[in-house]
């Protein structure tokens, strides 16, 4: 799913007049499993490390949390 939110992004044009904008995103993505006791404050943390990691290996990138 974020790969495909990934790909979309990338290939829409954004407008406003005559300037035409495209636009790339990194993605972060932590899972949750339901045997884990951790705290939603964990996930997003885990899930910004993986952004983070994405951004660093180039950008336009999903990376996960591991």
């Amino acid at each position: 799913m974020a790969e495909g939110i990934r790909v979309a992004v990338e290939g829409a044009v954004f407008s406003h007049g005559n300037l035409k904008l495209s636009v790339t995103i990194s993605l972060g993505v932590a899972f949750y499993d339901l045997k884990a006791n951790i705290a939603a404050s964990e996930l997003v943390k885990f899930s910004d490390q993986a952004l983070y990691k994405a951004k660093e290996s180039g950008r336009n990138k999903v990376c996960f949390y591991s």
